[in-house]
């Protein structure tokens, strides 16, 4: 039996990938060029919506009437459309598109607060500071809260222990 080396050892006359020194490119620059502005053109401005429209960022705190942040408030914008919620600091960041009329106004809401309407003149820039927004109301006392309907049904529990006779000592 003679011994013949396998394709996968047969590496002398397998092809070598060309090799390109440093520095150099094989594609043109002119196409590089297009190709980097083929990738970049879908991506739209920070200040513009995808459909062209221009966007504000608005950022504020919400807090209570003692100062303290809440947490979950509801932002949205009064057309109804956008909306985002505060986080546990009482900050938020909502993304809108700018209103025509120069006049922002906000629905913050929370369900143990009472609903606020905050109304600011938009300034030139995208990004809004509104600052804190404080809600009124505090946190609903459980005694003013009422819970109806029906405990669910005992009855098998209390038959078992009612069957079973006690007998004094």
């Amino acid at each position: 039996m003679v011994w013949r080396p396998s394709v996968c050892e047969n590496v002398e006359r397998a092809p070598q990938p060309r090799r390109i020194p440093l520095g150099s490119s094989p594609m043109p620059l002119r196409s590089a060029a297009l190709l980097l502005l083929a990738l970049l053109a879908p991506i739209p401005c920070a200040a513009q919506s995808s459909h062209g429209l221009p966007m504000i960022v608005v950022r504020g705190r919400i807090v209570d009437s003692a100062g303290q942040p809440i947490r979950n408030a509801v932002v949205r914008t009064a057309e109804g459309g956008r909306a985002a919620y505060s986080d546990s600091t009482g900050a938020f960041v909502l993304r809108a598109l700018r209103p025509s009329s120069g006049r922002l106004q906000l629905r913050v809401t929370h369900f143990a607060y009472e609903p606020l309407i905050v109304t600011r003149t938009l300034r030139r820039d995208s990004v809004q500071e509104i600052g804190l927004v404080t809600l009124r109301g505090g946190v609903l006392p459980v005694h003013d809260s009422q819970i109806r309907g029906h405990p669910p049904d005992t009855s098998p529990v209390r038959k078992q222990k009612s069957s079973t006779p006690t007998t004094p000592d």
